[in-house]
């Protein structure tokens, strides 16, 4: 069978029900808390099942085929490591700090450091794993690629993010998901991604300018109405309440700008992700609208916030049919001739992911 022609698009599915994974959450929250905290991760792998095996592309489900002991037994690893680690770490940074004070601040720059470096080893492997078990008519996908590679751009990336004062941060997505989407693999044929960043500097140009405007009217308004009343930083107690107020509102529009700003750039960057990848003939359009997208990730945000995360896998299904609402699939691909990915499938899962408590899927 083959995909749409070029004249025609085609479109994800997801059918899932509300009242179904709220059945399927309220259950995982009994056992999570009966076994206090150790079933997070059947927990976890019970909803991913129930959001892959919803969704669907030319009338066939996919398959999600983890399972809890695999993220479990990889979590356990990665938490000895690390209490290991940790514990190396405060012995050393006692040591250094008594004997030699000025190489404590070279540790901690280590720290930081490492704590980046394995970020991005973390988001690279949770990736693979996922691929790895992810099924659509028994061909599996996967990822190839060096984790610690990604992990080391990952560090350097952001590190000249922070140099540039945030200016490299389109330039940074793109080479990061040049090495991402180019190592990602549907049966024995990989996923082409060819991007780059000059069409997303003129929306990301006009967010960082009013960020930046809006933190210089924060700190001038914040020194107008402390120091310029004759109050003491150690006075601050003292500041009358509307003072509060004249410097609490352009802190709040400072985070509304960034809020509203990053939200109008990231649609532009998703669809941009989107065009810019192939796979066998296949191209792809995603939808995203500064107001629908605005919509999704303050929807998101609520509910979270408002269940205190218990809300989580609803959540995750607004996104996934979001996405499967908004992206087309163009071209032709001939499916019969894929075959099964050779790749070898990690046999733990994402366990470096889970300590660090990154993402949600």
């Amino acid at each position: 069978m083959t995909a749409p022609t070029p004249d025609q698009s085609a479109r994800l599915r997801h059918d899932g029900a509300v009242g179904e994974i709220f059945a399927i959450q309220a259950r995982n929250l009994a056992l999570t808390t009966v076994t206090v905290g150790i079933y997070r991760f059947w927990a976890r792998t019970r909803i991913r099942r129930y959001l892959w095996n919803h969704m669907s592309f030319e009338g066939d489900a996919l398959e999600y085929t983890g399972a809890g002991r695999e993220l479990f037994l990889g979590f356990v690893i990665v938490a000895l490591v690390l209490a290991f680690a940790s514990g190396a770490y405060r012995v050393i940074d006692v040591i250094v700090l008594a004997t030699f004070p000025v190489l404590a601040l070279v540790l901690n720059v280590v720290l930081v450091a490492g704590f980046f470096l394995l970020t991005g080893v973390a988001l690279y492997r949770a990736r693979r794993y996922r691929l790895s078990r992810t099924l659509w008519r028994g061909i599996r996908g996967a990822q190839t690629g060096s984790a610690v590679l990604y992990g080391l751009k990952y560090l350097g990336y952001w590190a000249l993010n922070v140099l540039s004062a945030g200016w490299t941060y389109p330039w940074m997505r793109m080479r990061l998901m040049h090495q991402m989407m180019n190592n990602t693999w549907f049966g024995d044929r990989r996923f082409h991604f060819d991007s780059r960043s000059g069409p997303l500097y003129d929306r990301f140009a006009a967010v960082w300018a009013v960020v930046f405007l809006a933190l210089v009217v924060s700190a001038s308004t914040a020194y107008l109405a402390i120091f310029t009343t004759g109050f003491e930083v150690t006075e601050l107690e003292k500041i009358a309440p509307s003072l509060i107020l004249i410097m609490l509102l352009p802190v709040l529009f400072t985070i509304l700008s960034i809020i509203l700003g990053m939200t109008w750039y990231k649609a532009r960057e998703y669809a941009y992700i989107a065009s810019s990848a192939r796979y066998e003939g296949l191209t792809f359009r995603l939808d995203t609208t500064f107001g629908s997208f605005l919509w999704l990730v303050v929807g998101n945000y609520l509910i979270r916030a408002l269940s205190l995360g218990l809300g989580a896998p609803f959540a995750q299904m607004r996104t996934f049919r979001y996405v499967c609402d908004r992206l087309s699939i163009s071209g032709e691909a001939d499916f019969e001739a894929i075959r099964q990915s050779s790749e070898a499938r990690p046999g733990l899962g994402e366990g470096l992911e889970a300590a660090f408590d990154l993402g949600d899927f």
